[in-house]
């Protein structure tokens, strides 16, 4: 005897990134509507737009909340890259790498760092860079 059930790895996903009071009435009503219609493709979409309407109404619903997690994680951002960064930066890194530290633009200051890092760590090791540009260097 066969069941009707529908994919695994999407009902998982839905019952671990869905949020909201109303999660298993979703899954629920999807599971029935699957076991009528047997699509696999129509399950897989309707939990991926379930997942990330459900994410937003959430927030819609907790305004100062999502508002107060967001200008919190700015601020201890900000905090770590004029403050912390610059003090490990010699220790872990040695010395000046070429960053310039900009507060007003924390998150270029994040990649120009991780870029100018992983750089000079190819090249410590060895490993040759991808150039991905029309023009590899000679």
């Amino acid at each position: 005897m066969t069941t009707n059930q529908p994919p695994r790895i999407a009902t998982w996903m839905l019952k671990h990134f869905g949020s909201g009071l109303n999660n298993d009435v979703v899954l629920g009503d999807l599971v029935e509507q699957y076991r009528q219609n047997g699509n696999a493709m129509w399950y897989w979409r309707q939990t991926m737009k379930a997942i990330p309407v459900s994410f937003f109404r959430d927030i819609r619903g907790h305004k100062w909340a999502a508002a107060r997690a967001v200008l919190t994680g700015w601020v201890l951002w900000i905090l770590y890259v004029t403050t912390i960064f610059p003090l490990i930066t010699p220790n872990f890194f040695g010395g000046n790498w070429g960053v310039e530290l900009d507060p007003r633009h924390p998150v270029g200051t994040a990649w120009c760092g991780a870029s100018r890092w992983a750089t000079r760590y190819r090249s410590a090791r060895g490993i040759p860079s991808r150039h991905r540009g029309r023009n590899p260097p000679a």
